[in-house]
């Protein structure tokens, strides 16, 4: 190779890289002089047609006499530039280089013969670029009637730059989107502990409800008490009362007995005797039922201790309050880990954009190259798949469930602040009913030995009856004492 050929790779190189800037840039101007034609595109594979030893023109170009009408003057007078400078160098290298093969000689012949061809096209005379290619269509397309395309070393390289670009930004894709979804995974577990936590907390929260049935338990057992030591205070002030009454009618005997002359004193003695055993045996009956009740009070003061140490209310309500607390700073944490979760969601997703464009553009160069070089396919169905099944960018669903958390913590909220509402009631037994029994039995145990003392006045009654001649019997002193005693 001579002096010339330098810097017919240059040129060459330079029209490469022009052609893959334009592959890379492609989205970015499409549609800027016309919405429905991407124009830059179509100079893209124009370009890198006349650059190949192949007569299949792109499919994406269309009617070219209609295409190389409508393009904007703008890229048509660039492409009207590339198609002169690759005249001069295929001439060049005609001239320069008779001893090529003739492979290489018929490829340049193709290349300057369809160089001319667009050239004649883009300056109004498009009937030579029709002839040309509808004869070698009818020649196959260029499969039989042209020779094999041949990548040149430049050609090779600008080939190898453009995939390199691709596999990087495929490679930064991977490792973004590795990093995000390690992120997510590591978001999505914070969060399914802390609604673990949050469950076992409405759950504790749910089961510790029953304690709010504390103050309508214990106000029933404080009534009950309340209502058992009334009724022992009651009975042990008739014992008290019945005390007085038996005390006065004893007294009122004796003095009769003292000074018995009539059948009236005598009468009078015996009711009175009569009066206070019915007395004694009704404070007996009034201090057992004292005593029943007292015992009543005693088990249900006994209940309510037992029930308090079983609840244990305060102990409760500290838990309740330190739940509670936690409670909070679980929602807020639920509630930025769910914020961040859909954060990398939206990453997850623009990433999955930029793939599936990235993915359009390659399989756009591939459509474009492997046609004019086909040694490169299979460079180009490795970075493909490689786009297709080493690209796992599917973002995870949005939790449809989202808000359910926020629920559960106003649940086991209203849950947690109605057990720290609960006051119940105190209530305590009343320590004058056991004092006010004691003293009834012992007023009861004084007017039993007391009757049993006054058995004289039923005595001093026969003796003044019997005296006095008194006709009807008188009632006996055992019968008397056993009707007082026995009650």
């Amino acid at each position: 190779m001579n002096a010339s050929s330098s810097p017919r790779r240059l040129i060459l190189r330079g029209i490469a890289v022009l052609a893959v800037g334009a592959a890379l840039l492609s989205p970015a101007v499409a549609g800027a002089d016309d919405d429905a034609v991407d124009w830059q595109n179509v100079r893209t594979r124009l370009e890198n047609w006349i650059n190949a030893a192949s007569t299949a023109l792109p499919a994406q170009v269309g009617a070219p006499a209609a295409a190389l009408v409508a393009m904007p003057s703008s890229l048509k007078g660039g492409l009207m530039m590339r198609c002169h400078q690759n005249l001069r160098r295929i001439q060049g290298e005609l001239m320069d280089h008779p001893e090529l093969d003739a492979p290489r000689r018929a490829e340049l012949q193709l290349l300057l013969e369809k160089n001319q061809h667009l050239l004649d096209a883009l300056n109004g005379r498009p009937q030579g670029l029709e002839d040309f290619l509808r004869r070698h269509q009818q020649q196959g397309g260029g499969a039989a009637g042209s020779p094999t395309p041949i990548m040149t070393e430049d050609e090779r390289g600008v080939m190898d730059d453009l995939l390199g670009r691709y596999r990087t930004r495929l490679e930064a894709l991977q490792g973004q989107a590795s990093r995000e979804q390690k992120t997510f995974a590591g978001l999505r577990d914070e969060a399914t502990a802390l609604d673990k936590e949050l469950s076992e907390i409405a759950g504790w929260a749910k089961d510790a409800a029953a304690v709010r049935r504390t103050p309508e338990i214990m106000q029933g057992a404080c009534d009950h008490l309340e209502d058992a030591q009334r009724r022992a205070q009651a009975w042990a002030v008739a014992v008290l009362d019945g005390e007085t009454s038996c005390n006065r009618a004893l007294d009122e005997a004796e003095q009769r007995a003292a000074d018995c002359r009539t059948d009236a004193d005598v009468a009078l003695i015996r009711r009175r005797w009569v009066e206070a055993t019915r007395a004694a045996a009704q404070m007996a009956k009034d201090l057992e039922f004292a005593d029943q009740s007292a015992e009543v009070a005693r088990r249900t003061v006994k209940v309510l201790a037992d029930y308090q140490d079983i609840v244990k209310l305060k102990q409760v309500q500290e838990a309740a309050r330190a739940k509670r607390t936690r409670l909070t700073a679980v929602s807020d944490d639920i509630g930025a880990k769910v914020d961040a979760m859909l954060d990398s969601l939206d990453t997850l997703e623009a990433i999955q954009a930029e793939a599936a464009a990235l993915r359009e553009q390659v399989r756009r160069s591939r459509a474009d190259s492997v046609p004019l070089f086909p040694e490169s396919k299979p460079q180009w169905d490795a970075l493909e798949q490689a786009l297709e099944a080493d690209l796992s960018l599917t973002a995870p669903e949005r939790s449809s469930n989202r808000f359910e958390w926020s629920r559960e913590v106003t649940r086991a909220r209203e849950d947690l602040d109605a057990l720290l509402a609960v006051q119940a009631p105190s209530c305590a037994a009343d320590d004058r009913t056991g004092e006010i029994i004691e003293r009834a039995a012992a007023a009861k145990d004084a007017v039993m030995l007391r009757l049993a003392a006054a058995k004289h006045v039923l005595a001093d009654a026969d003796r003044c009856a019997r005296g006095r001649g008194a006709a009807a019997p008188s009632p006996t002193a055992a019968a008397m004492n056993g009707s007082g005693g026995t009650q």
